[in-house]
């Protein structure tokens, strides 16, 4: 992915007529009284994907936006104790439908508003947004699981190249969800969360996990106890 000042100046609009795709694009924007207007547009400086994401206890969720239909959104608390396991970090993304149809679409609305002067890159970035999430099958499987993805096109494989397709070499300066992703950059590479999880996903996944764990742990504070006991007496 390729990054300019400056996009190539070229306009499919005249002063009566909008071309369909100013339409198209159109229907993307943020309404006006959208209070998290994107403010900070430039590239991510780093990105993890959907299954190092889930691994680090981050849930994914569809996001039903009135105010503008390609918000991406993450909540995450800052508090971190020993009930930290308890809470949820939830990335909630407007949900992307693949089917036949779908490349075409999305690679005519990114010409245009990479080709269009003034025209935001909401669409742009969030393709991008899903690009930097989707490196392996894997990926977009943990998507599917979450809703965010419907695949129509017969093979997670094949879906995975188109996404992948889509953003390569495009002319991008405007990422949108910038303050997004540096939370959730922020997030991942504090030292809790991927112990928390890894812990979750082995020990707390159903209840007889959890007391399997916490009975072995009563059994071996009893064993400690015991043998201390038998070296006093002694």
């Amino acid at each position: 992915m390729s990054s300019l000042e400056n996009k190539p100046s070229f306009s499919l609009t005249t002063p009566h007529h909008d071309h369909i795709l100013d339409r198209l694009q159109k229907s993307f924007h943020p309404t006006a009284n959208i209070e998290s207007h994107p403010t900070r547009p430039s590239t991510p400086t780093h990105n993890h994907s959907a299954l190092e994401l889930y691994k680090a206890g981050v849930k994914f969720k569809p996001n039903k936006n009135r105010n503008w239909p390609l918000a991406i959104d993450f909540h995450s608390s800052c508090l971190e104790s020993f009930f930290w396991c308890c809470r949820n970090r939830t990335l909630r993304i407007p949900v992307m439908s693949i089917d036949d149809n779908s490349e075409t679409f999305l690679r005519n609305v990114i010409a245009y508003e990479q080709c269009t002067p003034n025209v935001p890159n909401y669409v742009t970035s969030y393709v991008c947004a899903i690009d930097y999430l989707v490196n392996t099958p894997e990926d977009l499987s943990r998507l599917i699981e979450s809703k965010i993805v419907t695949n129509d096109l017969g093979s997670n494989e094949e879906a995975t190249k188109m996404i992948n397709k889509l953003a390569k070499e495009v002319v991008f300066c405007e990422f949108y969800y910038k303050d997004q992703w540096e939370n959730l950059d922020g997030y991942y590479n504090r030292c809790w969360p991927n112990n928390i999880a890894w812990l979750k996903r082995n020990y707390f996944n159903s209840p007889w996990n959890a007391i399997a764990l916490f009975a072995g742990i009563i059994v071996f504070a009893l064993t400690i106890i015991e043998t201390i006991y038998s070296v006093k007496a002694k």
